[in-house]
């Protein structure tokens, strides 16, 4: 099976799934202009079908055509024996100017020779550079298209490496490469080693790394882009003050200062900071004290599970593609709001949850719990009541992408990420005509207050929750009125109904 064979595979069934013919032709020009060129100037197989190439037989160029790919082949082959030219890329990117690679004669020549080649020999780390590649242009659904349709190579069986598996997710984004940019610079490489040291000595969870490594990067380029050799602490004010300049708020500033000070105190214990005090040890900021968490009372999650029954019942028996893409996003988006709600989980624990951690058996979810990645990682099961498990099992049923192993995934079979996780549960809460801002967290905190209510003992929620500390769970029966603690009490203490109550 040829690259070109299978797109046209790829493309016959989206029209089968109800695509529109313009959506369809769209995605064949995407493939073709992105996808194949990309895998073109990457497959190791291409250089030596450039050097064997017949320029009489592209008729479809035209004379100027096969002129400018005459031209661009003979000074490929002059350069062939170099080693440095081993990878069709770097060639173009050393010799674009004088190519002209932006040429459309030329690219046309490229795609066509990467649609003959069969899909079989796209290995794993070939497929994978691709994808970064296409993702690096940042063209609008380039990568995600191409990733799709190997995807679709995989499904039929004609890719012998599973694109779902592997796949980056966010917080894997601070170790690649690029991420702090080129290697040099005593700050860069600097955060580069204390990033490495989180992961690998103190075992930090890929959240609390990334947490860091997003507030530090920003610190870092800006120390390189004033040239500073040393922080002070007037080279900290300065920071502070350009950031808050930029609209920052307190909160965030604090958690800027709070990231340097242990960032600093690597660099010393490392000496590559030679002083002897922190000079973020000295600066606080008094951030303003945030509102109380905004949770859901009882009339408004049945308000909310309404709406979202209603929109699957909407869109469920649909044929065209829009109404069945609706309907795979409302089961899901149900499923997972009554997951957050009635097991309490952790934004984290969501969006790391895999098709496997569903127990058929028990009936149950298993969830790769928050903390230090090797030292205290826990994994707690819940079993979920008949409601929550039917609307999983319902979301596994519609699923697309057998093979992906994350359980959140967008149509295109993506794994959800964070931000699209809290985006989903704004939407479908704002649906139902609340205008409360309750965020995963807020549907956690709900689910305590809501069991708590019904008479939930603090040793149960504990555990439901996750929670390392009972101060920790005992936090949310602090937020329950003095009526709602009486009633609490009355069904929970063994001895209420004794005393004339």
């Amino acid at each position: 099976m040829t690259v070109e064979e299978a797109r046209q595979s790829y493309l016959s069934e989206l029209s089968d799934l109800g695509y529109s013919r313009t959506e369809v032709a769209e995605k064949a020009s995407l493939l073709r202009r992105w996808f194949q060129f990309a895998l073109a100037v990457h497959h190791p197989a291409i250089p030596a079908m450039l050097k064997s190439v017949d320029v009489k037989s592209l008729r479809s160029l035209g004379k100027q055509g096969r002129a400018s790919v005459r031209a661009f082949l003979d000074r490929f082959r002059s350069s062939a024996e170099s080693v440095r030219y081993l990878s069709l890329v770097s060639f173009i990117e050393e010799n674009e100017t004088e190519c002209g690679m932006r040429e459309r004669s030329r690219r046309g020549m490229l795609e066509g020779l990467a649609g003959t080649v069969e899909v079989v020999s796209i290995s794993e780390q070939l497929g994978r550079q691709v994808l970064g590649y296409l993702e690096k242009q940042s063209i609008m659904s380039a990568d995600a298209d191409s990733r799709a349709f190997l995807i679709h190579c995989f499904e039929k069986g004609w890719l012998g490496w599973n694109p779902h598996q592997g796949q980056r997710y966010g917080t894997d984004r601070v170790f690649e490469p690029d991420f702090l940019g080129p290697a040099g610079g005593v700050w860069r490489e600097g955060l580069r080693e204390y990033l490495c040291t989180l992961r690998d000595e103190r075992n930090l969870s890929a959240g609390g790394i990334d947490h860091y490594a997003r507030k530090l990067k920003v610190f870092v380029e800006w120390l390189e882009g004033k040239g500073c050799d040393d922080v002070q602490v007037s080279t900290l004010k300065e920071f502070i003050e350009c950031k808050r300049q930029q609209g920052v708020g307190e909160s965030t500033l604090s958690k800027y200062l709070y990231s340097i000070r242990y960032f600093l105190e690597h660099l010393m214990s490392v000496g590559r900071l030679k002083r002897r005090d922190n000079p973020a040890a000295s600066l606080r900021i008094r951030a303003h004290r945030h509102a109380e968490r905004q949770t859901l009372n009882e009339t408004e999650v049945k308000k909310v599970i309404d709406s979202m029954e209603q929109a699957t019942y909407r869109s469920g028996g649909g044929v065209d593609i829009a109404t069945v893409m609706a309907h795979f996003r409302a089961v899901r988006d149900l499923a997972m709001f009554l997951l957050f709600l009635f097991c309490g989980l952790r934004l984290s624990e969501v969006a790391e949850m895999r098709v496997e951690d569903l127990d058929g058996d028990k009936r149950g979810v298993r969830i790769q719990a928050k903390g230090n990645c090797r030292v205290r990682k826990k994994v707690r099961e819940i079993l979920v009541d008949e409601r929550v498990w039917k609307a999983l099992r319902e979301y596994v049923r519609i699923r697309p992408h057998p093979g992906q192993q994350y359980l959140w995934i967008g149509w295109s079979g993506a794994p959800l990420r964070l931000s699209s996780l809290i985006k989903i549960i704004h939407h479908r809460i704002a649906e139902a005509g609340i205008t409360k801002g309750v965020s995963p967290h807020g549907l956690r905190a709900t689910c305590a207050s809501l069991y708590v209510k019904k008479g939930m003992d603090p040793y149960s929620l504990k555990t439901l929750l996750g929670h390392q500390s009972l101060m920790t769970t005992m936090d949310h029966y602090a937020r329950l009125t003095e009526d709602q603690l009486r009633q609490v009490w009355k069904k929970s203490n063994p001895l209420a109904g004794m005393d004339g109550e």
